[in-house]
């Protein structure tokens, strides 16, 4: 019991680091996911930010238990209305919210992400958790060289090591993974957050010490390790776009090595005979 209380505790900690993410887009934040989602503003808003969509009206200032039972109903329908896609089979209502009910509020964050982190990374018919993981394993194994073993969203991560493999597949020049002790596990993990917050703009959602001090919470690391797989996701997309424009900008400037006499510009063109 005492192990699934420090999980929770981390999963608090790594699952208000998410959301907070999001909600400073619209100059929000939350303190505590128990009570700040109770009046059903601060989850709409959550909600029409990561899923980039209007939700409608809703109170602006409820002060009645029936206005901010309405005001959760909005967000909560459109919660409801995905989780069977995901694989979760409880619904959300906003009794439990009221009812400050910790652990169906950290199960409602999680189908969350697990809808807008992680479903994203499923491959073919495997699901988001083994999408990720298989993702994870051949990112790491390329540095690695088969070297780092990755089979869980737990103790696989808990040396630090494959955090820092994971950052040298993305960027080979801000470590080198094999010049770290295995045994210095606080410093690998705390070099690793460090340097991806900084150098990839990836939040800070886990704590060095309590992924020492127990078996981390398998969510927590999902959430985590769910932002490297975007990060590189965005930078494959930039690269392609680059090698489109460089492409495109050969075939330009082939085209006038060819055609010399070619107007160059629209007013060129405009007399052109």
């Amino acid at each position: 019991a005492s192990g699934d209380a420090a999980r929770q505790k981390m999963q608090i900690k790594s699952f208000t680091a998410w959301v907070n993410l999001h909600l400073n887009k619209a100059s929000l934040n939350v303190d505590d996911l128990k009570t700040d989602f109770c009046d059903g503003i601060k989850l709409l808003r959550l909600v029409e930010i990561i899923s980039e969509e209007e939700l409608g009206k809703y109170n602006k200032n409820p002060s009645s238990k029936f206005q901010k039972v309405e005001n959760l109903n909005i967000p909560l329908k459109f919660i409801n209305s995905f989780l069977v896609d995901v694989g979760i089979r409880n619904s959300y209502s906003a009794e439990n919210i009221l009812e400050e009910n910790t652990t169906l509020i950290l199960g409602m964050v999680w189908s969350l992400i697990l809808r807008y982190s992680v479903q994203e990374v499923s491959e073919g018919d495997k699901t988001a958790k083994e999408g990720l993981l298989l993702w994870a394993k051949t990112k790491v194994g390329e540095v690695s060289k088969g070297a780092i073993s990755i089979n869980n969203f737990h103790t696989s991560w808990q040396d630090g090591i494959a955090f820092n493999a994971l950052i040298q597949a993305y960027r080979p020049d801000l470590v080198d993974y094999q010049k770290l002790n295995p045994k210095s596990k606080m410093e690998n993990l705390d070099h690793a957050f460090e340097l991806a917050h900084s150098a990839l703009d990836i939040p800070k959602l886990l704590d060095a010490q309590d992924m020492v001090t127990m078996r981390p919470d398998e969510k927590s690391v999902m959430t985590y390790v769910s932002f490297f797989w975007k990060c590189f996701a965005a930078n494959k997309r930039k690269k392609i776009a680059g090698e489109r424009i460089a492409h495109h900008d050969t075939a330009v400037h082939s085209l006038l090595q060819v055609a010399p006499d070619l107007p160059r510009s629209r007013a060129q063109l405009l007399c052109w005979p």
